[in-house]
């Protein structure tokens, strides 16, 4: 739960998941580097994704 309503803190005010605010939705939670897209399981994906893409 303590991971959703991390998600659900950094959803409500980024721009990106505005539509999926207005809509009602979720969004699901992604991370977007040079037009590719990643859909990301969880902090330890998330970790290993900025890891592998060098994004630190």
């Amino acid at each position: 739960m303590l991971s959703l309503k991390q998600f659900l803190k950094i959803r409500d005010n980024n721009e990106s998941h505005k539509e999926a605010k207005e809509n009602g939705r979720v969004g699901i939670p992604t991370l977007s580097v040079d037009g590719e897209t990643y859909i990301l399981a969880g902090a330890e994906d998330t970790e290993k994704m900025i890891n592998e893409l060098n994004l630190v």
